[in-house]
């Protein structure tokens, strides 16, 4: 990920969204977006919107990422 993508999120927050999620993981956001649909990364359907909690996917990663 380029300094500039870097610097359009804000990774400190606790609830990112997909895209914030997508530049984190250096995946596309429609990609986290159908892990979420199918339970493989932890989230949240907030409306249409999916949200994550930035301390879960940094368990998730630690325990090996995708289930």
């Amino acid at each position: 990920m380029s300094e500039e993508e870097r610097n359009k999120h804000d990774f400190t927050k606790d609830i990112l969204n997909a895209e914030e999620v997508a530049a984190l993981l250096g995946i596309q956001p429609l990609t986290v977006k159908e892990w979420a649909r199918n339970g493989k990364i932890p989230a949240a359907k907030v409306g249409k919107q999916w949200l994550f909690s930035r301390r879960k996917l940094v368990e998730w990663i630690e325990e090996g990422g995708e289930k």
